[in-house]
């Protein structure tokens, strides 16, 4: 849970460090960006729909993923160099444009006591 939350929080930053990047020129900031992004990439393209306990965050991580990278795509990041990135296909139509994601609210019944 908490590496899926680490990545959730990757995906929400990474967008506004590489404006900063890009923004400083700086070379190893650029880098580091690209490393963390192709690691959201491989984690997000291995990941399925999931059953388990841990599926909320999985499904949480992948709509971040989702949202960060139809940012990145809309704010004019050229993904065209990279065959991987650029077969990524998202609705974003559908996506959230702010960086706080709210959560789901569930339906929980809680039963009558045999008390």
């Amino acid at each position: 849970m908490e590496f899926f939350g680490s990545c959730i929080l990757k995906t929400q930053m990474l967008p506004p460090f590489i404006r900063y990047a890009v923004k400083i020129n700086d070379e190893n900031q650029k880098t580091k960006a690209i490393n963390i992004l192709n690691n959201l990439c491989d984690l997000y393209k291995c990941l399925d729909k999931n059953h388990s306990l841990i599926s909320p965050r999985i499904e949480e991580y992948q709509n971040s993923f989702e949202i960060m990278f139809s940012k990145l795509k809309n704010s004019g990041v050229d993904f065209s160099k990279d065959e991987e990135l650029k077969k990524l296909k998202f609705d974003d139509n559908n996506q959230i444009q702010d960086f706080i994601i709210l959560p789901e609210k569930d339906n929980f019944t809680i039963s009558k006591s045999d008390f």
